[in-house]
């Protein structure tokens, strides 16, 4: 028969973290590792494992690949492109519950002038070349060359 008080406290003392709603400073510990699920049917999502640290407690977070910048790993791709690499940098994630659809979202703070930027870079809006035409290749370069020049006024490493 089982133990029920030793398994009560086992529960949430596993090595993967979940982020509940509110704010938390998270910590990454590397640049992540690609990972995948599959779900029962066969089908396959692709994932990135991240070692962490929140809390004061070493954990393994999840974060499903996505396409939008917007989605937890966008703004976490936006965090990366924007310092080279993730080890070592540490991020104010704020988790809330949208009840209306059942799910959470994810704000990286630090991500939302990045965000900005990125949407102005593909609209072809250019804070310092109002001038730029993003629909060339060479406007394309020097929109990238001018955003990272941007997001150092906005985010400090």
């Amino acid at each position: 028969m089982a133990d029920w008080n030793k398994e009560t406290e086992q529960l949430g003392s596993g090595s993967f973290w979940k982020p509940e709603t509110g704010n938390h400073k998270v910590r990454f510990l590397d640049n992540g590792r690609p990972s995948h699920y599959r779900d029962p049917q066969g089908r396959v999502t692709d994932q990135i494992n991240f070692k962490i640290k929140v809390n004061d407690e070493e954990k393994i977070w999840t974060v499903t690949k996505a396409r939008t910048v917007n989605s937890l790993y966008g703004q976490i791709v936006l965090m990366g492109k924007f310092h080279g690499n993730l080890e070592g940098k540490e991020i104010n994630l704020l988790v809330k519950f949208d009840h209306f659809n059942n799910k959470r979202e994810y704000t990286v703070q630090e991500a939302l002038p990045l965000i900005a930027e990125w949407s102005k870079k593909k609209k072809g809006i250019s804070n310092t070349d109002p001038g730029s035409n993003m629909n060339n290749a060479s406007g394309i370069a020097t929109a990238d060359s001018m955003i990272d020049k941007t997001f150092s006024k906005y985010v400090s490493s």
